[in-house]
């Protein structure tokens, strides 16, 4: 038998098999991965002397407590605001789902994702399928619909913001109307979505057309609940004050301060990469995608990557410590759960 990557008999090609996709998939995932890790390795090593410097006068300062504690406070926080915005649309389908129960699950997928094949989002989909009997399209398709209204509030707090803050640093303003352009593009090509999701979604390969109707299914929710638009609209505004919040203590311990727009580049952009999860525990990107991001403003690359190894330390601990707790949480409710009904 030919494999449907080989030219047939007519002397074409066909196109490469589900198998040998994700195959390339894996490959290109992987190799994303070692370079990232490499590169981010790299930069430790070159700049470690000034990176303990940095570290050593933030100690000397004394707040070092205060700031981790207020650090980790925030990571939690945003963990509960992203569990809230799976729970509303999740009480739809299953009433029975508790907000405590979300939010072990968000950061328990986030201690497992650190593993190979995104160990956290298929433990998420097991759970709520095993437990809650909810399809793995269903959930899909309530990410892709997080990740749209994500896109489309970027767009519009970008917007906003950009407006307003112009006028305040002229010395990066070619750079900033690069990003009105993004922002706009975000949040008007989330509302053509929202409008022409339905039409096109019959015209969804065979594989995709449940995660297709799902999605197609969310949107019209949204449009028939102004509320639930409005709760989850304020659920991702109140995720990226939070962000703001953490990402302000970084800067204030490292000394670097960037203008507000660089906010409103680097939380959408983090809170988009932490949705997909490219690489395991978005090691590597993280850091890179932090730095790329305050590059846009007035911050060079290098104090950019020093917020995000300080970020990536801190988020670890919290990843570690409040995910172990998360399972065991998870575990515990199995059982009772479990016992009450024998």
């Amino acid at each position: 038998m030919i494999a449907a990557s080989q030219t047939n008999d007519s002397g074409r090609r066909t196109v490469p098999s589900q198998q040998q996709v994700q195959r390339i998939k894996s490959l290109l995932k992987w190799a994303l991965t070692l370079v990232s890790l490499g590169f981010v390795a790299q930069f430790i090593v070159t700049n470690a002397s000034e990176f303990s410097h940095l570290i050593a006068e933030w100690q000397k300062r004394g707040d070092q407590g205060w700031t981790l504690f207020a650090l980790i406070a925030c990571y939690l926080l945003s963990w509960v605001l992203v569990a809230a915005q799976f729970h509303f649309p999740l009480q739809r389908l299953c009433a029975s789902i508790r907000l405590s129960e979300n939010v072990a699950l968000v950061i328990a997928g986030a201690l497992l994702n650190y593993s190979p094949f995104k160990a956290g989002m298929l433990y998420r989909f097991y759970y709520f399928k095993k437990w809650h009997d909810l399809s793995y399209s269903a959930l899909a398709g309530l990410q892709l619909l997080r990740i749209l209204l994500t896109f489309a509030a970027s767009g519009f707090l970008g917007i906003i913001v950009f407006s307003i803050s112009l006028a305040h640093i002229a010395q990066v303003k070619q750079a900033n109307f690069v990003l009105f352009f993004v922002f706009a593009l975000m949040l008007f090509g989330s509302v053509l979505i929202v409008f022409f999701a339905g039409k096109f979604a019959g015209r969804v390969p065979k594989p995709l057309s449940g995660l297709a109707g799902e999605l197609v299914r969310g949107l019209n929710e949204l449009q028939n609940s102004a509320v639930l638009t409005l709760i989850l609209f304020a659920l991702i505004a109140c995720q990226f004050a939070v962000l703001g919040v953490q990402y302000g203590i970084i800067f204030h311990v490292l000394g670097v301060y960037p203008p507000v727009l660089a906010y409103f580049v680097l939380i959408p952009l983090i809170t988009i990469l932490g949705m997909l999860s490219i690489t395991p525990g978005n090691l590597g990107l993280r850091e890179i995608a932090v730095a790329a991001a305050l590059s846009f403003s007035t911050v060079d690359f290098r104090s950019g990557m020093f917020v995000g190894l300080m970020d990536r330390g801190a988020i670890t601990v919290a990843t570690i410590l409040f995910g172990l707790l998360a399972l065991a949480y998870l575990a515990w409710t199995r059982r009772t759960t479990i016992g009450h009904r024998d």
